[in-house]
């Protein structure tokens, strides 16, 4: 039962929710266009703010529904929650349905923690929030939450456990961010204005 909780976390992160929406109101491959990636950042970029904003919030569902039914149904095991979580991150980064290739986690790994730290997932929002307002940069904004995060959940959450899931989850995101922080540092990374 709890591998199939796992094994279905990772499928319904699979979910290519930016190929999709690009390709049926587009009909491109969004991995041809913009930066190549499936996120919702690319959507936005590609297909306009509202399928931008809907990818988005597909994309958190992703990460929070999963979890908040493996919570309902196994109450307390909490390993078992972070590995359906972990599950559904895994699933969209790496999708099979597009050969491997996805997004960088963020929006669903949102969901996942909205639901196993939601006092600090709040305050990762906010960090977001101020980040994007000064700099109009998602790929910054998004590394100051996985940041804000951390410290939120070590200072909050009062588990060792989901401080270390979290680092990890962050250390997940700088590495798919990799080109990203390249262009940073060259003051060659996008604005969204």
């Amino acid at each position: 039962m709890r591998f199939l909780g796992i094994l279905g976390s990772f499928l319904i992160g699979s979910i290519p929710t930016g190929y999709l929406m690009v390709k049926s109101l587009k009909g491109v491959d969004i991995r041809e266009h913009g930066s190549g990636n499936t996120g919702a950042t690319n959507v936005f970029r590609i297909a306009g703010k509202t399928p931008g904003f809907i990818t988005l919030g597909i994309d958190v569902i992703k990460g929070l529904v999963p979890v908040l039914i493996s919570i309902k149904l196994f109450p307390g095991e909490i390993y078992f929650h972070s590995a359906v979580g972990l599950a559904a991150i895994l699933g969209h980064t790496w999708t099979p349905f597009l050969k491997f290739r996805g997004g960088k986690g963020v929006a669903t790994s949102l969901g996942v923690y909205s639901a196993l730290v939601p006092v600090p997932s709040l305050i990762t929002v906010v960090c977001f929030a101020v980040a994007f307002s000064l700099t109009r940069i998602v790929s910054l904004s998004s590394l100051f939450a996985a940041l804000g995060m951390c410290a939120a959940t070590a200072f909050l959450s009062h588990s060792d456990f989901y401080t270390g899931l979290v680092f990890g989850t962050a250390v997940l995101i700088f590495i798919l961010h990799r080109k990203n922080i390249r262009r940073l540092m060259k003051g060659e990374e996008p604005r969204i204005l």
